[in-house]
This record gives structure tokens, sequence and C-alpha cells, in this order.
């Protein structure tokens, strides 16, 4: 069940917002990281030794490796210890699909960072900053992965900074006995508030495009990286480059790492613009309870449920969905007010916030991206253990449109044990949106010819109709 803190606590929401932290949902993680950049700027009294603390920890990991003359030698254990960090699910934060729990490196992943910072160290640069771009160069780290290490260093600031918030209102709650915090009651860890000042929905504050403006060593190595990488972000709109590329150049050219550190150093940090909310990682919960209340949903069925009850409802409910995007303006939750459209995940937070607030009332189970098969389904409602139907929510942008009907979901099927699923396909003038339409209808016709079921398609036509800052109500 999508629940706030101040929600759950009965915390006044016009006073919370005044203490500038982040209003976390309880059941699942906030797609946002600590920017270290930004870690450096924060005035916070409780956090003004922490980017000193964070810089400590990986220059006593630069020390070490310094030392070491070998993998697995006293100097690369006590290296790697200090690189090794645990969990602190209390924040809700990051990637994690299944709840609020967060990943550490692991012993494969650790071995790889200090690898890679030893060839570094001995090419002469000694600076910690490496460690804050890795998730630029570095498989399988993310910004959310390098995020939980920055909370587990900071962890005593954070439950400090967390602490003088509570303080400030009247509740009723569990307490952890070690941190004398309310406990989160879906994670049982507790509830650690964080500075929306230091938050970021990307992993470091300026773009790829700032790469291609670093000055190479020599024209061999620009041309070699021209060729190799700058060709990549200049022939697609996603301006992405393979990590693997660009660990190369920094490996092997020293130059050019110490170029890109430099770009770093004088990039100045930009806060996250919470109020517009990019990517709509915020603004999808108030929104959703409140066209929730502006239009109620009330579903009825018999003593006797039967999966097919089940289904008609969850039906009901995305019909419901269609219907508030395409004739309430729901459609504007999906742009921001440039008129650029908000990330997928921006599509999947609106539906679920709107969902959730429907099943409430109706009592029935919603799950978000329910731990099944291959990967995640982006919805499972049920009703007790036999009842379950699945709920895929796509945009027509997404190149994965015709993978998510054709594998995905056929693998959720089985795994969750259900016979329906229903693919919500968000249609709108995105990039690609015509292309990935065409593939999928003509997947369509196929698993038609061969007597295929497939799940039921409710095409959403979000489209915008009028300026998206007319919808005034979901914003206030």
């Amino acid at each position: 069940m999508a629940i706030s803190v101040t929600d759950y606590l009965g915390i006044d929401k016009s006073k919370f917002n005044s203490t500038g932290a982040l209003d976390s949902i309880l059941d699942f993680d906030t797609k946002m990281y600590i920017d270290i950049a930004l870690l450096k700027q924060c005035s916070i009294s409780e956090f003004k030794d922490a980017y000193k603390k964070v810089t400590q920890r990986f220059e006593n990991i630069l020390l070490l490796l310094e030392h070491s003359t070998r993998q697995d030698d006293k100097f690369w254990r006590a290296a790697k210890q200090q690189l090794h960090f645990n969990e602190q699910p209390g924040v809700c934060l990051g990637l994690s699909k299944y709840g609020t729990r967060g990943r550490g490196f692991g012993e494969k992943l650790e071995n790889q960072l200090l690898s890679d910072a030893k060839i570094i160290i001995s090419a002469g640069i000694k600076d910690t900053r490496i460690f804050e771009l890795m998730p630029l160069f570095e498989e399988n780290i993310g910004p959310d992965r390098l995020s939980d290490m920055v909370v587990s260093i900071i962890y005593e600031e954070l439950v400090a900074y967390s602490k003088n918030i509570f303080s400030k209102f009247l509740f009723t709650s569990d307490f952890d006995p070690k941190t004398q915090l309310p406990i989160n009651p879906y994670n049982k860890f507790p509830i650690i508030f964080v500075p929306k000042s230091i938050l970021q929905d990307i992993p470091l504050a300026w773009s790829w495009e700032d790469i291609d403006r670093v000055q190479h060593e020599n024209e061999e190595i620009k041309r070699s990286f021209n060729e190799t990488i700058g060709y990549t972000w200049k022939k697609a709109t996603s301006s992405r480059v393979r990590k693997s590329d660009l660990r190369y150049y920094i490996l092997n050219y020293p130059g050019f790492l110490i170029d890109l550190l430099s770009k770093y150093e004088t990039k100045t940090p930009l806060e996250y613009d919470f109020t517009k909310d990019r990517s709509g990682q915020i603004i999808w919960y108030e929104s959703a309870k409140k066209i929730a209340d502006d239009y109620p949903l009330k579903l009825h069925w018999s003593q006797n449920i039967s999966s097919e009850d089940i289904y008609n409802t969850v039906k009901t409910i995305c019909l419901h969905f269609k219907d508030l995007v395409e004739n309430n303006k729901l459609y504007s939750l999906l742009y921001n007010d440039n008129g650029s459209a908000k990330h997928e995940s921006a599509a999947q937070l609106i539906f679920y916030g709107i969902a959730d607030a429907y099943c409430k009332t109706n009592d029935i189970d919603l799950s978000r991206e329910a731990n099944a098969g291959r990967g995640p389904v982006d919805f499972k409602f049920s009703k007790g253990y036999d009842f379950r139907i699945l709920v895929e929510v796509k945009k027509t942008s997404n190149n994965d449109l015709v993978h998510g009907i054709e594998i995905q979901v056929g693998e959720y099927e089985k795994s969750e044990k259900t016979k329906r699923s229903i693919y919500l396909v968000i249609d709108g003038d995105w990039n690609g949106a015509e292309k990935n339409k065409k593939a999928l209808n003509k997947f369509i016709e196929r698993m038609e010819k061969d007597n295929i079921t497939i799940s039921e398609i409710v095409y959403v036509d979000a489209r915008e109709k009028e300026a998206a800052s007319t919808y005034k109500k979901a914003r206030k």
C-alpha cells in the first residue's frame, strides 16, 4: 500500500515541507540518490562534516591500495573492508524493485573496483573523486549503489537529522530501540529522512555530452575516442555511451581521466527541482490521492467472488484510468511544463497511486513490481492466494513494447500461476512511438492468426489536448 511518512504518522504536511526533508513512501524506494557533489555544498548543521567523512573513506582506500603489491594481501583486504558496507533500508531511496532493500557491492564487484582503482593509482592519479565517477564507467555500479555506500558512511548524521525533524511533531508510533526513531511498518527498520537538497534523479551533476568536451591528451587519442564513443551519442537520441568504452579510455589514458576529473570539479551541481519533478517521482502520490477523491470508483461483486470477478474489477480500474487520462486531463502529469514527456516510470507511478487508492476501498491487494520470473511485472492485483491478475504499464516510446507482451508477461503468468493479465499501453506523440505501435500490431495479428491467447491490451491516448499547466486540481 502506497503511504508516505506524513500520512502514516498523521504529521501536518505543510509544516513538514518546511523542514526540507523528503516525505518518503514507506513501502518502496523513491528512485533518487544522494549526490556527493550536492552533499559537498550542503549547509545543514548535521551534515557539516558529512562530505569530509565520505572523502576520508575514499582516501583510506587509495592509501591502502597504494601499499598493496598483490590482490588479497593485507593491504588489499583492508581496502576491501573499507569498501564494504552494510545496507540501510530505512532511507527508502534507490532502484530496489522489491521493496526498500538496498544492495551492497559483493566480493566480485569489490575486487573489480579495487583492481581498477589500483590501475589508476599506478598511473599517478590519487584523486578520491574517481569513486564519484564510478557510476559512469563501472559495470554494475549505478548511482543507487554508490548512494547506498554514502548512506552507510553518514548514517549517524542522517539519524541525527531525522531525530531533529521528528522532534518537531507529535505522533504515535513504535520506536526502534537503537536509534529511537519510528519504525517503518513495511520493512521494520527505523524511518530515516534525507534532505531534498542533496538528492538527484541522475548519477552525476553533469551530462554525458560534457565528456565530448574533455581535452584529450593528443590528437590520436581524440580521434580514436570520437570514433569509438563520440559517434555513439551523435547518431542516437539517447546520447548514451557504453560503460566498457569509457572504462577503456579511463584506465588506459591517464590524461583523459585527469581532464575528466577537472571537468567534473568545475561543473556546478544543480539541485533537483521537486516542484517541477521532471522524473515524476514525487508528484504522483498527492495527485493520485486527489484524483481518486475527485473521481471515486465504486466496485461491486458477489459474496462468492471468482477469478473472473477480480479480473473484471482490475479491468474496470484500467479503463477508469484510461478515462481519467483521456477525458479528465490526467495526461498532463505525464509531461513537464515545457511539453517534454516525463519518463515511463512517471506513468507507472501515477497508475499505481490511483489504482492503489481504489484497491484500498475495495479490499484488493496491490503490489508494485512483483518479484516474478525473469523480471518485475509492474503490478499484481490479488484477492487471497488464488486470485491474481497482472498488469504491465508501458509507453509506446519504449522499444521493448513488443517484448513486454511477448516474453515478460508470459513469464510472469507462469511464475505467478495466473492466466490473466492486462497490458496497459500509454500512447503519445513520442519518439519511436509509431514504429513501436506498428511492431506491436503486427505481433497481435500474428498471434490472432495462430490462435494464441495474449494479454488483453488497453490503449490509453495520452496525447496533449491542452497545456500541461491547465490541470490544476491534481497539483493543488
